[in-house]
């Protein structure tokens, strides 16, 4: 009996830790889930502002330290950083985009480190219309490091890059280097060959 009696102490003692394991693995994963979905909410309230130029919206989903990189290798501080970008690039005078329009897209689930620090990864498709009239749209890779204070996730961090090798700036500057240059090398061309036979032509004479 006594044997059988401890048999079954050891039993209930190690059954119910495995019910708590795994009622506390499912708690997590509700929790987690419930983050994706607020890290989600602020993903599409980040990109409905920016394509209404909403940019008072926009920064309530940013950090007052937040350190952006742009793809021009530009780097923004703070809210008044962005600000000052956003102005030169899309307000001011001499602003260089006309229109600009995004849609970003996740490569996997938001990487969480703790309750309050997240990674998230993915690509961003941009289409421009510039001021002097050249429309393209540019692929981009992005970065954000997202932190959570007092109950609301803001972006903290933002990186985002294009390929320099190949992207729709880089082979619209090259073909126009190509037609400056097919274009000054006709010309140039054709006046060094007349250049060439008028000369022939003068020694020809001298010569008879």
């Amino acid at each position: 009996m006594r044997r059988w009696s401890l048999v079954l102490i050891l039993i209930w003692v190690s059954h119910p830790a495995s019910g708590l394991k795994g009622q506390e693995s499912k708690k997590d994963s509700k929790q987690d889930e419930a983050v994706h979905n607020e890290l989600r909410a602020l993903r599409a309230d980040v990109l409905d502002a920016f394509n209404r130029k909403d940019l008072d919206a926009l920064l309530k989903h940013v950090h007052p330290n937040v350190v952006v990189t742009w793809q021009n290798a530009e780097v923004s501080r703070g809210h008044a950083g962005i600000r000052d970008y956003y102005n030169k690039m899309m307000i001011g005078p001499n602003r260089i985009v006309d229109t600009v329009a995004a849609s970003a897209e996740v490569d996997e689930l938001t990487i969480l480190y703790g309750d309050r620090n997240g990674l998230a990864f993915g690509s961003l498709d941009e289409d421009f219309t510039l001021t002097n009239g050249m429309a393209f749209r540019l692929p981009n890779r992005w970065t954000a490091h997202l932190v959570k204070e007092r109950g609301r996730w803001l972006i903290s961090g933002f990186h985002i890059s294009s390929n320099l090798f190949d992207n729709p700036v880089m082979g619209i500057a090259v073909r126009r280097t190509a037609y400056w240059v097919v274009g000054f090398a006709v010309p140039a061309g054709a006046v060094l060959a007349f250049i060439i036979l008028w000369g022939a032509r003068r020694l020809r004479r001298r010569r008879e």
